[in-house]
């Protein structure tokens, strides 16, 4: 009798307990809560707190993309950017996974630390900008091979196959190593690449090629853009030597000539201030005496260094006589023939009291006895005309 009724009574009990049970593991916990001390505020801690960081190391860099590490970030979003004392294998693998990009890295790559502020989000564009500053300051850029980029170090860079810009071709503006060819017009290759030689960075290389007047940069794209700011500033028409013929009024042309080539000697193809210049422009500059310790580049910009020679030079490299026209024929630049003209207008002037020779035709008495009886008046010497 008692076995009949405690029967059900199990039964019913272990129906309630399993009941209990599913619901409380359905329900989802509550977060804890601390109870605050006098003037604090109640701080709510979450079941999943991260694990402590152990004293003396930095905490791991997020930037919200470790849960899809495989997928590009899309056009126009934007990812914090900050880093501190990053490595380079851990800088490339960030960027390949913000821009989708694919790298080369060495096995010798060297070590860097790398430290960017941002405090604002940037887009994947400006992060890639970013990465390629902290690569040239670090003596490093990239090199596109095939579907990859490497990463190679900058000394020898021209060497490498760099993307190649030319005239018509717009130069990145960021600090990639690339090469660009410009054709200059109106002063000289050498010249230019002697000028800009102080402009380049440290590992850069200007090389002209005199037979087209062309010039080959191989610098960062953004100094590749300045030194084009100031090329187009210098290489404008200017006005060289020119043939004039200047005609001689009442001197001989030919003792003309002799006393011109007294006052401005051309020396047989130029004046002293144009064969100066020529023969400063072909000899090699001297190199600026390095310190101890001092880069090459500071002893290139140690001095103030003139490139070229002034486009107003006074040049003078010939004055022909042409004793037919009674005519100088000069070849010098224009500032030179103004200076010779003044001279000219000096000298060829009449001068008061010199003889001439007048021929008078006779219509009706003999000439011969015409000239003695004029001799006899003037009181001089026989002659005929």
């Amino acid at each position: 009798m008692k076995l009949r009724f405690a029967i059900p009574i199990l039964l019913t009990s272990a129906s309630v307990m399993f009941c209990a049970l599913g619901m409380a593991v359905a329900q989802p916990q509550r977060p804890q809560v601390r109870i605050p001390r006098p003037g604090q505020t109640p701080q709510v801690q979450e079941q999943e707190d991260e694990a402590p960081q152990p004293a003396g190391k930095l905490r791991p860099f997020r930037t919200g993309l470790e849960d899809r590490p495989s997928r590009r970030v899309p056009p126009g979003a934007r990812v914090d950017f900050t880093l501190e004392d990053a490595d380079l294998p851990d800088l490339v693998r960030m960027i390949s996974r913000i821009t989708g990009k694919r790298f080369i890295l060495p096995g010798k790559a060297r070590s860097i630390k790398a430290t960017v502020a941002s405090e604002a989000p940037v887009s994947a564009a400006e992060a890639y900008r970013a990465f390629l500053s902290i690569l040239e300051l670090n003596g490093m850029t990239v090199v596109p091979s095939g579907r990859y980029l490497k990463i190679v170090e900058t000394a020898g860079a021209e060497s490498q196959p760099l993307p190649l810009y030319t005239d018509g071709e717009a130069t990145p503006r960021d600090d990639r190593y690339v090469t660009r060819m410009h054709r200059v017009e109106n002063v000289s290759a050498e010249d230019v690449a002697t000028l800009l030689g102080r402009f380049k960075s440290r590992e850069g290389n200007i090389t002209a090629y005199a037979p087209t007047n062309t010039i080959i940069m191989t610098d960062t794209g953004t100094n590749i853009r300045r030194m084009l700011r100031i090329l187009q500033e210098i290489d404008v028409p200017r006005t060289g030597e020119q043939i004039w013929i200047e005609p001689i009024h009442y001197a001989n042309a030919t003792e003309m000539a002799a006393r011109l080539q007294e006052i401005f000697p051309s020396a047989g193809g130029g004046s002293s201030g144009g064969a100066t210049a020529s023969k400063a422009r072909a000899t090699p500059r001297r190199a600026t005496p390095r310190r101890p310790g001092q880069p090459a580049q500071a002893a290139a910009a140690a001095g103030p260094t003139t490139v070229g020679s002034r486009s107003g030079e006074s040049r003078i490299t010939n004055i022909i006589p042409d004793e037919r026209t009674n005519s100088l024929i000069l070849l010098a630049t224009e500032r030179a023939y103004m200076r010779i003209l003044e001279v000219i207008r000096a000298l060829d002037i009449p001068v008061e009291g010199e003889g001439s020779i007048h021929v008078h035709q006779l219509q009706y008495a003999d000439s011969e006895q015409m000239a003695q009886t004029l001799q006899s008046l003037i009181g001089g010497g026989g002659g005929s005309a």
